[in-house]
C-alpha cells in the first residue's frame, strides 16, 4: 500500500509539474471551455458504455438500428455544446477558411441559428479551419459517439422520456410519435441552437432542428460495427453519411436517440448541419488560460410591459465585441401606436441598416437615436452605432387591426445580404 500511494504521488506530481510547464488549464467531465473566441463552446463528456441501437419493443423501432451492442468510451470527449451556428461559419470565412463558402439561410436568419446547406465535405473543411486556429484536432463526431451523447445515460427513446411534443424540440408538430404524445406547433424553420432544455450532460437540440453529419459511412445496420466508439468508414464505395438528430421538417420518431439516416457526402439541404468534438489523449482537456469564457446570450421570450403589448422574442448573436444589442420590449401606447426602445452597437463600417416587416396597416415608421435625440427619421436607411434608440409604429386607425399582430425587426447587412439576423431579431406574437 505504501508503495502504492508513493506511485500516486510521484504520477500527481510529475502531472502537476507538466502542467505548470505547459501553462494550461485542465477541464475534467461536466466543465466546459472555448479555445479561441471564434471557437465553439466546448463541453466535456465523462468515459463510459452504453447499449447502442433500437430494441424491438420500442415504439417506432428503427430496423437498421440493429443489432443492439455495448460501446464502450475508455476516455472522455469534448462535444460541442451547440450544432455549430452561422455566426461561428462566418467567422470560418472571414478567417480565410471554409473554402470562402457563404451557404444560404433560407430567409430565416443566421447568428446563433445552425448553419445549414452544408455538405460532409463542408463540415470537414470547418474542422481543418478551426484545427489551425485553434492548435488543437477537431473532428465530426462518430455515429456511435453522437447516440452516446444524445443519450446521456438515459434508455428512453428521448432524453427526457417516452414521448415527444413541439415544446420539447423542433420538428413537424403535425404528427404525433406513436400515438402517445400531442400535435403541436410546426414551425416551418430553424430555431437559435439555445432553444429548448439541454440534456443531463449539457447539450443543446441533440433531438430536433436539424440533422448533423458525423463521420460515419452508411451501413444497412450494426452488423460488424466497432465497439470502441471510433468511427466506421470502412465500406465498398462511401458515398452516403451517416446524419442524426432529425430535423425540423421530420416527423417525430425521427428525432429518436437511436434513430439513423444518411445523405449523399455532397447534398446541401437546409436542414442538415453539424456539430463538432475534439478528443484528448490524455483524458484531460487543456486550452489557454486565456481562453474566451463560454457565450453569454440574451434570455427569450422578454415579456412585454404591463400595459399589454405583444410578446417579444430576442435572439442575439454576441459577435466578438463589436456586434450586439439588446432592447427593453414592445409596448402599444394610449394612441394604438406601438413602440419599442433599446440600443445597438455596430461597426459604423459595416453599413448594417435596421429593417422591419409587420402585418399591420401602418403609416411610418420613425425612430430617435440617443446620439441625437432632437432628429426624428423615418426608419429607412437608418444606420445605428453606439447608440440607444426609441422607434415608433404609427398606426393607420381606419383600417381594421389584424388580431394577431405581428412585427419583425431585423437588420441588413451589405457584407451578409438582407435579412441576416447576426445581431438580433425581434417579433412580436
Amino acid at each position: 500500500m505504501v508503495r502504492m500511494a508513493a506511485r500516486i504521488a510521484l504520477c500527481s506530481l510529475l502531472l502537476l509539474s507538466a502542467t505548470q510547464g505547459r501553462s494550461e488549464t485542465y477541464f475534467k467531465p461536466g466543465e466546459s471551455f472555448k479555445d479561441c473566441p471564434d471557437c465553439p463552446e466546448m463541453v466535456v463528456v465523462p468515459a463510459g458504455s452504453f447499449i447502442m441501437g433500437s430494441p424491438e419493443g420500442e415504439p417506432e423501432h428503427d430496423g437498421s438500428a440493429e443489432p443492439q451492442h455495448q460501446v464502450t468510451f475508455n476516455k472522455p470527449i469534448a462535444v460541442a455544446r451547440f450544432p455549430i451556428t452561422f455566426m461561428e461559419w462566418d467567422a470560418c470565412v472571414r478567417g480565410g477558411g471554409c473554402g470562402g463558402y457563404k451557404p444560404e439561410d433560407a430567409g430565416w436568419g443566421r447568428g446563433e441559428r445552425p448553419v445549414i446547406n452544408v455538405n460532409w465535405d463542408d463540415a470537414k473543411s470547418y474542422n481543418t479551419w478551426l484545427s489551425r486556429k485553434s492548435g488543437s484536432t477537431y473532428r465530426l463526431l462518430s455515429e456511435s459517439e453522437r447516440e452516446y451523447v444524445t443519450r446521456a445515460s438515459t434508455t428512453t427513446p428521448f432524453w427526457w422520456g417516452k414521448a415527444i411534443t413541439p415544446d420539447d424540440a423542433n420538428y413537424n408538430g403535425k404528427y404525433t410519435y406513436a400515438g402517445i404524445s400531442q400535435k403541436g406547433e410546426y414551425r416551418v424553420q430553424t430555431v437559435p441552437v439555445w432553444t429548448f432544455q439541454p440534456n443531463a450532460w449539457g447539450l443543446y437540440q441533440v433531438h430536433g432542428n436539424i440533422w448533423e453529419w458525423v463521420e460515419d459511412c452508411w451501413h444497412d445496420n450494426y452488423k460488424g460495427a466497432p465497439v470502441d466508439g471510433t468511427a466506421w468508414t470502412a465500406a465498398d464505395v462511401c458515398k452516403r453519411r451517416v446524419v442524426r438528430g432529425g430535423a425540423w421538417d421530420r416527423i417525430p420518431q425521427t428525432l429518436a436517440s437511436a434513430y439513423r439516416m444518411s445523405f449523399s457526402a455532397t447534398y446541401r439541404f437546409n436542414m442538415i448541419g453539424f456539430r463538432v468534438a475534439k478528443s484528448e489523449t490524455r483524458g484531460l482537456f487543456a486550452v489557454p488560460p486565456r481562453a474566451a469564457p463560454p457565450l453569454t446570450r440574451v434570455q427569450a421570450p422578454v415579456a412585454a410591459p404591463a400595459r399589454g403589448g405583444p410578446t417579444v422574442s430576442l435572439v442575439s448573436s454576441p459577435m466578438p465585441i463589436e456586434r450586439e444589442g439588446h432592447v427593453d420590449g414592445w409596448k402599444k401606447l394610449d394612441d394604438g401606436n406601438l413602440a419599442l426602445s433599446g440600443w445597438g452597437l455596430w461597426q459604423p463600417e459595416s453599413g448594417s441598416k435596421m429593417m422591419m416587416n409587420t402585418n399591420l396597416p401602418v403609416e411610418k415608421v420613425t425612430i430617435r437615436t440617443a446620439s441625437r435625440p432632437d432628429v426624428v427619421t423615418e426608419l429607412k436607411d437608418q444606420r445605428l452605432a453606439n447608440s440607444g434608440f426609441e422607434l415608433i409604429v404609427q398606426v393607420n386607425k381606419a383600417v381594421p387591426r389584424p388580431e394577431s399582430e405581428k412585427v419583425c425587426l431585423w437588420t441588413d447587412d451589405p457584407e451578409f445580404g438582407r435579412r441576416r439576423l447576426h445581431d438580433w431579431a425581434l417579433c412580436s406574437d
